[in-house]
């Protein structure tokens, strides 16, 4: 049991500072802060996990987690950081539990447990709370090897079941990140050590090879799904931009000065930060030198293969497992971030640990010596995990201990200025911002946040040039177009709005729905003609758009021309989606029948929009009335008149004088006095009450009002005598 105290006290010492630590504005605000998620667990929350992928990644289980951690400690940062902590702890004392077992060197198993727990380059996948999909993922993954490893091993009967229930974990680590891409290769390399299942002498044993192989058929269907889910996620819209044209032996180049990079990283931890561009001012010989450099690595690894296997099957273990986020494949401009190195330092670990006890021991040196140097790196590692942990602490924290170890670093100097402007701290904001669009000319984001900040100055001119200039791979370009919107809407500037209306227009020519936004707009300011010019652009497009001509037909009633609009409420009809619709067009059109003196064709669009949708009560009151005041008395129908209006009583109350004025009218015209006095009476009383709010509450008017109560009055009177 030492073993396992020595690495939790090493965890917890490392990790001290975690439950002290905030969120930060890198991904938190979107792939953990998400409202839906911070409301724990519920129908919603479940379908989000399992259909959403707000930062191009599809994670469920990562996601129920999040969901787990606010039921148990809702916005408080430190109990999020602490279930990483606490995840990393189970894959650190498994690991060590899995090395001990298979190779029988608990001293070395120790020690590549308590490195890899406590060296710097985890705080970024530990203490980031976004990284949850880092450590969820390795649990899994160390799980599946586990029970993979107990499987190759084992015997009897409980063989079928550790298969078993290595696929679930695998299937479990792919449900928290899709890195399981490289489980197969990695079981093959398990396989040449620790497990010494494939052995030099078996190169040419083509029979033992390919039952190997066959072995890894599950894992490898589960690693193509993995990929598959990855790369139709991160094909979507990205919030850091690739290098452009990176030709695949630059690509190469990149990924081997990558693999170079994490190798220095290993030995000198020091100025770490979350982001780091490629260096694409770098000359092609060094990327050339960086790949001869890792094939020979590489090479001389695999020498080692007969007499030291676990140089071969570590330095694998290593290369590929970082492989698919090398940089080979660039899905963004993020070059050899921290914290892929999660996984694969296992591995690197591995070598250097069993690589130094054995040089150690071949040149006679003691092993107390050995735990002395462990000892020693152990507490420079604990120290500088402790303080890479603070840095953390914080946005602000954050991204100013990234400029100041990095230098000039456009998303340091974004995420920055974002910071400040959310803190009212304007002018810092905005001097990062430029600084960002200088460190990056063309980047889309700082000049869209700059846009949004010369906005909230009061130059909505200057907002809207820098939103154009943006671009269009913006991403959320709508998101900051609506802003922009909103503001110059509340300062009165629709004309600037009006502009960027037509930019998406011209930028979307035949979207509909656009369309109709815009005729929204229009309409909410008044511009009656633009707004039919929008609708007749939305049915250009589409003829049998329902919608488009529904409100095209009620803007022309507005403007005085019911007789052009009945062919397009006839139209609205014919093409409605759905019973709610067309019972909407049923009521409009019999609202252009009325004052087309078509009353008979009105009282039957009623009809039918009654049928259609019997609990719309604005209809049912209409028709109503109709029934009680039509101009044509053979129309006129009292009966038919208080049958429909009787349903109304519920919707009444004490307080909507518009349905009990019908409902009275229709009590009266057919001959129950007593009932139309007394809701006569009620409808003076809900008159009373609404005129003595000051102001008057939408939708009422008091000309409206006075009218209301002078038919009640009347009706009372008449009623009464």
């Amino acid at each position: 049991m030492v073993p396992y105290a020595i690495l939790v006290l090493a965890v917890a010492v490392a990790f001290h500072k975690a439950p002290f630590l905030g969120f930060v504005d890198y991904d938190d605000p979107v792939a953990v802060l998400d409202p839906v998620l911070r409301g724990g667990f519920s129908w919603e929350s479940i379908r989000f996990a399992f259909t959403e992928a707000p930062i191009n990644l599809w994670h469920p289980l990562t996601y129920l987690t999040h969901i787990l951690d606010f039921e148990l400690y809702g916005l408080w940062a430190g109990g999020h950081h602490l279930g990483n902590v606490l995840i990393h702890l189970a894959s650190v004392l498994l690991l060590f539990a899995w090395l001990r077992r298979h190779t029988g060197k608990n001293g070395l198993s120790l020690s590549v447990a308590l490195l890899f727990a406590i060296h710097p380059l985890r705080v970024e996948s530990v203490i980031w709370v976004t990284e949850r999909k880092d450590v969820l993922s390795l649990f899994f993954y160390l799980l599946t090897v586990w029970f993979y490893s107990a499987w190759a091993k084992g015997e009897g009967p409980r063989r079928r079941r550790d298969y078993c229930l290595a696929i679930v974990a695998a299937v479990l680590g792919i449900l928290s990140k899709p890195s399981l891409m490289t489980l197969p290769l990695v079981l093959l390399v398990v396989d040449l050590w620790p497990l010494e299942r494939i052995t030099w002498s078996d190169r040419r044993d083509g029979r033992l090879l390919w039952r190997r192989l066959v072995e890894k058929i599950p894992f490898a269907v589960l690693a193509l799904v993995a990929a598959v889910v990855a790369w139709s996620t991160w094909s979507g819209n990205q919030f850091i931009g690739e290098p452009a044209d990176l030709s695949l032996p630059l690509r190469a180049g990149f990924a081997s000065l990558a693999y170079l990079s994490y190798l220095a990283r290993t030995i000198w931890p020091m100025d770490l930060v979350p982001f780091r561009s490629y260096p694409l001012s770098l000359p092609g010989a060094a990327l050339v030198g960086a790949f001869v450099v890792m094939s020979g690595i590489t090479v001389l690894a695999l020498r080692r293969l007969r007499k030291s296997p676990w140089i071969a099957a570590g330095w694998l273990w290593f290369f590929v497992t970082i492989l698919p986020a090398s940089g080979l494949i660039t899905i963004s401009d993020h070059f050899a971030p921290d914290r892929y190195t999660y996984l694969a330092h296992v591995g690197l670990i591995v070598v250097v640990v069993w690589g130094l006890a054995n040089w150690g021991k071949s040149r006679g040196i003691t092993p107390l010596a050995g735990w002395l140097l462990v000892g020693g790196v152990s507490v420079a590692f604990s120290i500088l995990t402790i303080r890479q942990s603070l840095v953390w602490e914080g946005p602000e924290s954050l991204w100013r201990h990234t400029l100041a170890a990095g230098g000039s670093n456009y998303v340091a100097h974004n995420q920055l200025g974002l910071y400040l402007l959310h803190h009212d701290r304007t002018e810092e904001g905005v001097a990062e911002l430029e600084k960002a669009i200088a460190a990056k000319p063309g980047f889309p984001m700082p000049i869209a946040n700059l846009a949004l900040a010369r906005a909230k100055q009061g130059d909505l001119v200057e907002a809207i040039r820098l939103l154009r200039e943006a671009g269009p791979y913006l991403p959320r370009r709508e998101g900051f177009r609506d802003q922009l919107m909103a503001m110059a809407v509340a300062t009165g500037r629709r004309d600037l709005a009006a502009g960027l209306w037509n930019d998406i227009l011209a930028e979307h020519p035949g979207d509909v729905a656009k369309r109709l936004a815009a005729a929204e707009f229009a309409y909410q300011g008044g511009d009656l003609e633009g707004a039919a010019d929008h609708y007749r652009a939305a049915l250009g497009i589409d003829p049998k758009h329902a919608a488009a001509a529904l409100n095209l037909g009620a803007l022309l009633i507005k403007g005085g021309t019911p007789g052009d609009a009945i062919p397009l409420l006839e139209s609205s009809i014919t093409h409605a989606p759905d019973d709610s619709s067309a019972a909407d067009a049923h009521r409009t059109l019999a609202q252009a029948r009325l004052l087309t003196h078509e009353w008979g064709a009105a009282i039957e669009s009623y009809e039918k929009g009654l049928a259609l949708a019997p609990d719309r009560d604005l209809l049912r009151n209409e028709l109503a009335q109709l029934l009680l005041d039509c101009p044509e008395a053979t129309l006129r129908n009292p009966q038919r008149a208080l049958e429909i209006a009787e349903p109304l009583a519920k919707l009444a109350g004490p307080a909507n004088p518009r349905y009990l004025r019908t409902l009275a009218k229709a009590h009266a015209a057919g001959g129950k006095k007593e009932e139309a006095v007394t809701l006569a009476r009620r409808g003076l009383e809900a008159v009373a009450a609404i005129s003595a709010k000051d102001p008057l509450e939408k939708p009422w008017t008091k000309e409206e009002l006075d009218r209301l109560a002078r038919e009640f009055t009347a009706l009372a009177g008449e009623t009464a005598n």
